[in-house]
């Protein structure tokens, strides 16, 4: 996904939009790893417990605005 947005930023010039998406893409994207890993670490116990509301909200709100960056930096 990084070298993607790498990519489709800097492929024909550097615009302010491009390298704006992809600082967010790369935000939002270390906001994603942060909730897997959390959730990781939550089920490595034997009775794991259920994905709280919050922690689902923010795995979706994730990948949402990670497929919104991706569309601004083809756009």
């Amino acid at each position: 996904m990084a070298v993607l947005a790498v990519k489709l930023a800097l492929h024909d010039d550097a615009t302010a939009t491009g390298l704006t998406a992809l600082a967010l893409s790369a935000l939002v994207w270390a906001g994603f790893l942060a909730v897997a890993h959390r959730r990781i670490r939550s089920l490595s116990t034997a009775r794991p417990a259920p994905l709280s509301h919050r922690g689902a909200l923010l795995a979706a709100g994730c990948t949402i605005a990670l497929a919104a960056f991706g569309a601004a930096l083809i756009w």
